[in-house]
């Protein structure tokens, strides 16, 4: 009676514990997904960004060569450019990298 008594002790401990393994690898999927679809939602505000940064510098770099603005107003919307663009490789990254942690949390 006391191995019956011990061994259902064990059973629902063994079975709590599964249940808790079970949330916990939900939970960890649950948040790898909302970061994957944040990290895409980045993207996708970086792409806007980068491309009015790419309008901006092609209208300032056509101002620039036919005299109508100067070489450091120029050279800022450049460096802007530029940035924009490591924003958005970077949010790429972010994206892939967020992807990757939710396969692993699903376990694949």
């Amino acid at each position: 009676a006391a191995n019956v008594s011990a061994a259902r002790a064990a059973l629902a401990a063994a079975e709590a514990g599964l249940r808790n393994s079970s949330d916990e690898v939900s939970l960890a999927a649950e948040d790898a997904f909302l970061s994957w679809r944040e990290a895409y939602a980045w993207l996708d505000v970086a792409k806007s960004s980068l491309d009015a940064a790419e309008a901006r510098a092609w209208l300032v770099r056509k101002q620039y060569l036919a005299g109508q603005t100067s070489y450091f107003e120029w050279r800022t919307v450049e460096d802007s450019l530029i940035t924009e663009q490591n924003d958005y490789l970077s949010a790429g990254r972010a994206l892939v990298l967020a992807h990757a942690a939710f396969v692993r949390a699903l376990g694949e």
